[in-house]
């Protein structure tokens, strides 16, 4: 499912199949910062949220007002990742360190987004990482995937 809080508070019941994964992959690709508190976001939902659910947290906010509403849910059995993109780098916010540091010793997997990461080639769509197509000798097209982005995140911003 998807849970996002931009112009508008955006709710992707879980669910399988492609059409889904299309659904989040579009909503995710057109993600704007919101003008609401995380925290609010994630006392929502508690409620929807089951025991032993992964929750991925994508949030250039570094402040970590929302940390004891993440960890009421990581109370509740929720297993969750936060990918914390780097505000320095667009002018904004404290250093990320301090965040990476208490959520590593609650036991919450981190990891730090630079924006090196976001300026790759692969991380423009229309540029890169469309599926590429080769034509064989008959003339038919086969399809060909792109290859995988060579990169790791910084993992909660230890060395």
């Amino acid at each position: 499912g998807l849970s996002a809080h931009g112009g508008s508070l955006l709710w992707l019941p879980p669910a399988g199949g492609e059409v889904q994964r299309q659904r989040i992959l579009h909503h995710l690709a057109l993600a704007e910062a919101g003008t609401h508190p995380l925290s609010a976001l994630l006392l929502r939902l508690q409620r929807h949220l089951r025991p032993a659910a992964s929750l991925v947290l994508i949030t250039a906010e570094t402040e970590g007002g929302w940390l004891p509403n993440l960890l009421a849910l990581v109370r509740r059995g929720i297993a969750p990742t936060v990918l914390l993109l780097d505000p320095r780098p667009f002018g904004g916010g404290p250093a990320p360190e301090k965040l990476l540091h208490t959520l590593a010793a609650q036991g919450v997997r981190a990891h730090l987004i630079p924006r090196t990461l976001l300026e790759r080639p692969e991380a423009a769509p229309g540029r890169r990482g469309r599926w590429e197509w080769k034509i064989t000798p008959l003339g038919r097209a086969i399809p060909v995937m792109p290859e995988a982005p060579e990169w790791q995140p910084e993992e909660a911003g230890l060395p």
